[in-house]
């Protein structure tokens, strides 16, 4: 049942994928703090995570995350689904 459950998950997702905003422009620049509230605004369903460009980061592709990459100084450089 829980299989089940995943698949119809996994299958709603990628059903959608093409109505979902994928990348976030407008945040490039921003702070983080800043960019996390735009994107949290417009997608709560979302995990956030915030990463400094040279973090480590799985390569696991999931519609369901949306990753905030920043410069050392806390600016941000990209804001992308998953």
């Amino acid at each position: 049942m829980l299989f089940r459950s995943i698949i119809l998950y996994i299958k709603m997702l990628f059903d959608h994928a093409e109505d979902m905003k994928m990348n976030w422009p407008e945040c490039v620049g921003k702070k983080a703090e800043e960019a996390h509230e735009m994107v949290s605004k417009e997608c709560p369903d979302v995990r956030i995570q915030v990463l400094t460009e040279h973090s480590p980061a799985t390569m696991d592709y999931r519609l369901d995350r949306v990753r905030i990459i920043t410069d050392s100084n806390g600016t941000v450089l990209a804001a992308r689904r998953g």
